[in-house]
C-alpha cells in the first residue's frame, strides 16, 4: 500500500467522512514537517519492497546454487584434478624440453594449490609438493602468518597462532566474535564515560537539553502508543459478538501487535487507515509537532530496514566476489548467477575438450608453447579471507 501524508490525519472521536484513495490532493503548501513526513514514507515504502523481494528471492537463489552451480564446481574441479595428474604424466615424457616442464611444473603448483582446501586430497597434496619447490603445508603457514600480521599491523586484530585461515567458517565466526566484544567494549566505555559525566556537575544548559531530549523520547513512545491504543480499543475481539467479525479483528490484532513490538509506526498507520480510523481530508489538521515526533520514530525505522537490507546482501556479495561497499540487487543476483552458471559449463566443456587432446603430447606441447609464465605474484595478488 503506496502512503503518503496526503493520506494520513490523526483519528478523532467523531467519524469523518472518507475521501476516495484516488482523489487530487493538494500538496502546494505542504510545510517542512509534512515533505519529510512524505519523504520517509515513500522511502520505507520502497525498502520494504525491497526488502520483500529479496526474501522472496533468497530460497530460489540457494536452490539454484545447491542444484545448478555447486554440482558444475564439483564436476569442474574432478576435471581439474584430473588435468593436473595428465600434466604430471606428460612431465615425465622426454618429448618436453626444459622451458615447457617449468611450464608444466607452474600449471600443475597452480591447479593443485587452488583445488586444496581445508578437507586437502593427500593424491593432490603430493602431487604439488612433486613439482614445488615448497611444500603446501608450508606455503599455506607462511600465508598464514603474513595475514595474521597484516591484520595485528592494521586492523589491529590479534588471530590466534592456531587459526587456519584457509577455514572460511572458523575465520568468520571468529572475526564475528571479535566485533561483538569490542561493541560490548566500546559500550560499557560508554557507559563508563556516561556515568562519570553524570557524577559531574550539569550547567544549566546541559539540564535543559537533556530535559528536551528526556521530552522528546517520551513524547515519541507516546506518539505511537496512541496509534496502537486507537487501534486496540477498535478491534478488541473480545467486545465482538460475531463470530465471523470476531476472527476478522482477532487477525486484524495480531497485526497491530506485531506492528506496534517492532514500532512500526507506518504499518500501524496503515492499519487506522485500513479500518477507516483516519482518513485524506484533514491532513492540514496535523501539526508540525506531532509530525515531528512521527518522523523521528520513521527515521529509526527507515535506519533499520537500510541496515537490514545490507546485512541480507552480505553472504551474496561473499558468493559472488562482490566488494562490501557495493551495493547489489535482485537483478544483478539474477545475472550473476545465470553468467556464472554459463560460463562454468563452458569451462567444462574447454576442460574436456582439453583432456582429450592433450593425451596427445605435441598438442600439449603446441598448447605450451602459447602458454606466457605470469611474473612473480605481487603483494595484492594474494587472496586474504576477508
Amino acid at each position: 500500500m503506496q502512503l503518503n501524508l496526503d493520506l494520513f490525519d490523526t483519528a478523532t472521536d467523531a467519524a469523518t467522512e472518507i475521501i476516495p484513495v484516488d482523489a487530487k490532493i493538494n500538496t502546494q503548501n505542504l510545510t517542512k514537517a509534512q515533505k519529510r513526513f512524505n519523504s520517509l514514507i515513500e522511502k520505507i515504502d520502497k525498502l520494504k519492497h525491497e526488502l520483500g523481494l529479496w526474501q522472496r528471492t533468497i530460497p530460489r537463489v540457494r536452490e539454484r546454487v545447491a542444484t545448478e552451480l555447486t554440482p558444475l564446481i564439483e564436476t569442474f574441479d574432478k576435471h581439474r584434478a584430473e588435468f593436473a595428474h595428465l600434466l604430471d604424466s606428460a612431465y615425465e615424457k622426454k618429448i618436453f624440453k626444459k622451458k615447457e616442464k617449468e611450464k608444466l611444473r607452474h600449471l600443475i603448483c597452480s591447479i593443485t594449490s587452488e583445488l586444496l582446501g581445508d578437507d586437502a586430497d593427500h593424491a593432490l597434496k603430493a602431487l604439488h609438493d612433486k613439482h614445488s619447490e615448497v611444500a603446501f603445508d608450508e606455503l599455506a603457514q607462511e600465508k598464514n602468518d603474513m595475514v595474521k600480521t597484516i591484520m595485528a599491523d592494521i586492523l589491529g586484530v590479534e588471530l590466534p597462532d592456531e587459526m587456519d585461515l584457509n577455514d572460511e567458517h572458523k575465520f568468520a565466526a571468529f572475526m564475528q566474535e571479535k566485533m561483538h566484544a569490542e561493541q560490548s567494549k566500546a559500550e560499557a566505555r560508554e557507559r563508563a564515560a556516561e556515568e562519570k559525566r553524570a557524577k559531574r556537575k550539569k550547567s544549566a544548559k546541559q539540564l535543559e537539553r537533556e530535559a528536551q531530549q528526556q521530552a522528546q523520547a517520551q513524547d515519541v513512545r507516546k506518539s505511537i502508543q496512541e496509534v496502537f491504543r486507537k487501534l486496540a480499543a477498535a478491534l478488541h475481539p473480545d467486545r465482538e459478538s460475531d463470530p465471523v467479525e470476531r476472527e476478522r479483528k482477532t487477525a486484524l490484532m495480531q497485526r497491530v501487535n506485531v506492528a506496534y513490538n517492532k514500532k512500526d509506526l507506518l504499518q500501524l498507520l496503515e492499519l487506522q487507515l485500513e479500518v477507516e480510523q483516519i482518513d485524506q481530508s484533514h491532513l492540514s489538521t496535523m501539526s508540525d509537532a506531532r509530525l515531528v515526533h512521527f518522523n523521528k520514530i520513521l527515521k529509526e525505522q527507515c535506519d533499520e530496514l537500510q541496515q537490514e537490507l545490507a546485512e541480507i546482501q552480505i553472504p551474496f556479495k561473499m558468493q559472488f566476489d562482490v566488494a562490501p561497499y557495493v551495493t547489489l540487487s535482485i537483478a544483478d543476483i539474477t545475472l550473476r548467477l545465470d553468467f556464472d552458471i554459463k560460463d562454468i559449463k563452458a569451462s567444462i566443456a574447454d576442460l574436456r575438450g582439453d583432456l582429450k587432446d592433450f593425451k596427445d603430447p605435441n598438442r600439449l606441447r603446441a598448447w605450451l608453447r602459447r602458454i606466457q609464465m605470469p611474473k612473480q605474484a605481487k603483494f595484492d595478488e594474494f587472496d586474504f579471507p576477508f
